[in-house]
């Protein structure tokens, strides 16, 4: 399992960068906890792309943050 907490909320852009850094490194990624860090609609989209390559990924857990209507559409593209 893999939870990524952060001081700063990952939604920004000091942040951004590092957890895309580090979800392209886990291909095995299964279970994912990414709940109460401030992510919006263009965050959940660039997330998107780099979940894309997680194969694996089971569960993912994206409460309590800023996602619309449009950023959950936009997840599963």
């Amino acid at each position: 399992m893999v939870t990524l907490k952060a001081g700063r909320p990952l939604g920004s852009q000091s942040m951004r960068f590092e957890w895309e850094r580090a979800l392209e490194e886990c291909k095995a990624l299964a279970h994912l906890d990414l709940s109460r860090n401030e992510i919006g609609n263009e965050g959940v989209r660039r997330l998107g792309v780099v979940l894309g390559e997680c194969t694996a990924l089971a569960h993912l857990d994206l409460s309590h943050n800023r996602i619309g209507a449009e950023g959950a559409g936009r997840l599963g593209e």
